[in-house]
């Protein structure tokens, strides 16, 4: 794809606080001078802060294959290589982190040493967990079961428990006869129980380590053996019963109770009742299982039909839910209900300011006229239905200006429209304003050390800025019920944010990084006690209703010890 279109197609999929975030950068410079590397610079800067990238380099240096197969876990070791520091940046070191992370059974299967790369590592411990999912796996032939004993008694929980019985030939080697030897290791100097070639520390014919044998459970599964845990704490209806347990990977249950546990403690299974009994030199313990109801309550109409034919007693509810249900008045919340005429929609001109909003055209700049778009019928009733409201308003007028723009609708989250003038013509002839957006991180570095937090929200808040009366005519649109200009700031202007960035700092200049810090239209007021909070927002309500500007109130959050601020979780306990 062309360099040039890169950016207005990466910019077309931002949505919501990504969305305002581009929007402040492009107050600061064009879209149309920012090539594919600026972007990428600007977006980096906003969405891969230093910590984030700290952490992702912490869950690099964390990783382990857990639960994952191999294939799973090299795909997730390679998204996070991208974030690991200086010393993974060849094939040696990655792979000895990859081996660090592997599962003991397959590690002890690899050795670095014996791979050029990175990818043939991953495929032997792919081919070897393959093989262990296969149960073809070795035992010494110095040591050959003669028979394998296989018993299954279902543990607390229904499940399977697994006993061994291993009966061994003696081996039998060249020139040794019919000498008794011992039956561990098959040698002529001593006994089995003098034997210190035990077979938790025989070597392994498959992988050469010592330490590991195999288990074939029921259904002919063989299993790596990692070791033993003695005097593990079972609990059962809080008497503590010690069970002896062999470690191995076993996917689908936690604990297999075997037979000598079952045997030592003499239980008892009654299937039919659910019961499960102890013998213990303590006193016989009977444990009562519950048994499952069904998941599904429901019938249906025609069972409930039935059901009542043959004498069953039916009930008929309803439930009602208002629509006001989740909506709070202002009465209900304290200090803001002191405040309620603050809280009243936009229904006239907002008052005169003394910095009302300007559009400075770059020189030799003439006006521009473009066609109105096509709209569907729905859109020209909301269209009528709109300017009706505009005019009513006053917030537009009739217009002889040559200026004309076409204009468009865009839906807002809660379904209504929300109308849109196409002001990218006069953007790209307008003087930029050059006036500072804040940094985000700076804003909420203020919020140390708070724990009491309210959100307030302007309504229609472009539209309480009045436009200078030489620059109204440059904002002239053209619809199928008429030629009409703004008299309010409306949205879709290059230099807005940036203008309304500057009403706000003027308005609240006194209270910023005390207790109120704001990000062009959001306002967030912030205490460390709920006793300051109380004189902190009420003293930011006096400057709203002092500067005649209007919040909305659904819009609004008051009195939180946590809540959402420019796309991050603000609390007592930080910015998450």
């Amino acid at each position: 794809m062309p360099g040039e279109y890169r950016v207005d197609l990466a910019v077309h999929f931002l949505e919501g606080d990504a969305h305002l975030w581009w929007r402040s950068v492009t107050a600061r410079r064009r879209q149309a001078d920012m090539s594919w590397a600026d972007f990428v610079v600007e977006f980096n800067a906003k969405y891969f802060l230093k910590e984030a990238l700290d952490r992702m380099e912490a869950r690099f240096l964390e990783l382990k294959q857990g639960e994952r197969s191999v294939r799973e876990y090299d795909r997730e070791f390679n998204r996070l290589l991208a974030y690991a520091g200086r010393g993974m940046e060849d094939d040696q070191a990655q792979m000895r982190k990859f081996l660090r992370g592997l599962r003991t059974d397959l590690r002890v299967r690899c050795r670095v040493s014996q791979y050029a790369t990175k990818a043939a590592l991953v495929e032997t411990a792919a081919e070897v967990e393959e093989d262990l999912q296969r149960q073809v796996v070795g035992v010494s032939p110095a040591v050959q079961p003669k028979k394998t004993q296989q018993q299954m008694t279902p543990s607390k929980g229904g499940k399977p428990a697994t006993e061994q019985k291993r009966k061994w030939d003696h081996p039998s080697r060249a020139g040794q006869g019919c000498r008794a030897g011992c039956f561990s290791c098959g040698s002529l100097d001593h006994k089995v129980a003098d034997c210190t070639q035990r077979a938790e520390t025989r070597e392994c014919y498959h992988c050469r380590e010592r330490g590991y044998l195999h288990v074939k459970v029921a259904g002919g599964q063989v299993l790596a053996v990692l070791g033993r845990a003695k005097g593990v704490d079972i609990q059962i209806a809080g008497e503590s019963m010690p069970a002896d347990l062999i470690i191995s990977l076993v996917e689908l249950y936690d604990v297999i109770l075997g037979m000598d546990w079952l045997d030592h403690y003499r239980v008892h299974l009654d299937c039919h009742r659910g019961r499960v009994s102890f013998e213990r030199p303590e006193g016989r313990l009977v444990y009562q299982g519950v048994r499952p109801t069904s998941g599904s309550l429901v019938i249906s109409a025609l069972q409930a039909e039935k059901m009542i034919e043959k004498g069953c007693e039916a009930y008929l509810m309803t439930i009602s839910m208002p629509e006001s249900v989740g909506q709070v008045a202002v009465s209900d919340i304290r200090v803001v209900q002191e405040f309620e005429d603050v809280f009243q929609s936009l229904q006239e001109l907002p008052p005169s300011r003394s910095d009302p909003f300007t559009i400075e055209l770059e020189p030799g700049t003439a006006s521009l006229s473009k066609a109105p778009y096509r709209m569907a019928p729905a859109e020209m009733a909301e269209l009528k239905k709109q300017l009706e409201d505009f005019l009513g308003k006053r917030f537009i007028r009739p217009s002889t200006s040559p200026w004309r723009a076409p204009m468009l609708f865009m839906k807002k989250k809660d379904g209504s429209f929300r109308l849109c003038i196409d002001y990218r013509g006069l953007n790209q002839v307008t003087v930029k304003n050059k006036y500072p957006l804040p940094r985000i991180d700076e804003l909420l570095d203020q919020l140390r050390g708070a724990t009491c937090f309210s959100k307030i929200d302007l309504t229609s808040d472009y539209h309480q800025i009045p436009i200078a009366e030489a620059d109204v005519r440059k904002t002239a649109f053209r619809t199928r019920y008429g030629h009409f200009e703004f008299v309010v700031m409306p949205f879709g202007l290059t230099n807005a944010p940036a203008a309304f960035m500057r009403l706000m700092n003027s308005v609240f200049q006194e209270f910023l990084d005390e207790f109120v810090i704001i990000f062009i239209d959001d306002i967030l007021v912030y205490s460390k006690s709920p006793e300051e909070h109380e004189v902190h927002l009420r003293r930011v309500k006096e400057k709203l209703r002092e500067q005649k500007l209007f919040a909305k109130l659904s819009k609004c959050s008051f009195w939180q010890r946590e809540m959402g601020f420019l796309g991050h979780i603000v609390s007592a306990e930080g910015v998450s």
